[in-house]
């Protein structure tokens, strides 16, 4: 039996074929949510909060995984919105969430 060999470090065994379809994005978040919410509240909690927090961890931003929207999550949605050229008026809609999951 031939091993396989997964993630991107495959990508460079088969040249030829495009790194994305060698391989599928990470598992999503442990904390992972059937629909988003739209908006937090500092000091709001829960399985949405920890599920944003999650994803700002997989894009690079240092915010804690406890679960508790707090000023450091805020300042991160704030320049990912930024960094993502997405208008920011309190409201995490659609386009924010999956920027948010690319």
């Amino acid at each position: 039996m031939t091993g396989l060999a997964l993630g991107p470090s495959a990508a460079p065994a088969l040249a030829d074929t495009p790194a994305r379809a060698l391989y599928a994005e990470p598992a999503a978040c442990p904390w992972g949510a059937s629909s988003h919410p739209t908006g937090f509240r500092i000091g709001a909690s829960g399985t949405g909060v920890a599920h944003l927090q999650c994803l700002l961890i997989r894009r690079g931003y240092t915010v804690a995984d406890h679960g508790v929207y707090d000023a450091r999550t805020h300042q991160a949605v704030r320049e990912f919105c930024r960094a993502e050229g997405i208008g920011y008026d309190g409201v995490l809609g659609p386009v924010f969430w999956t920027a948010l999951h690319r």
